[in-house]
C-alpha cells in the first residue's frame, strides 16, 4: 500500500494462521480416505485450496458411489454386516 502512496489509518483487525503445506501421502489400502488439506491437496505456494477440493470433489464422489452401492448389495445378499471401518465381515 506504501507503494502506491495509501496511507492506513487504522487497523481494524489482526489475522494470523497456520495452513498446512503438504503432508504425507496416504498409505493404500487405509480405512480414511482424505480429502482437501488432509491430502495435500493445499497449493504450496498460496495455501489455498478450496477451488482444487471443488474441482476434484465430483470425481471423487462418481468414485465412491459405486464401491459404497456394491458394498451393500453384497452385504445384503450375503447376510454379512460391515464392521468399523466399512470392512465386510
Amino acid at each position: 500500500m506504501k507503494a502506491l502512496g495509501i496511507e492506513n489509518l487504522e487497523t481494524l483487525e489482526d489475522e494470523r494462521a497456520a495452513i498446512p503445506m503438504g503432508g504425507t501421502d496416504p498409505i493404500i489400502p487405509q480405512r480414511t480416505l482424505g480429502f482437501g488439506a488432509t491430502s495435500s491437496l493445499v497449493h504450496p505456494a498460496s495455501g489455498y485450496m478450496v477451488a482444487r477440493a471443488m474441482e476434484l470433489a465430483p470425481r471423487v464422489a462418481d468414485e465412491i458411489a459405486p464401491r459404497l452401492r456394491d458394498a451393500r448389495e453384497e452385504m445384503t445378499r450375503g447376510g454379512g454386516r460391515l464392521r468399523d471401518g466399512g470392512v465386510l465381515e
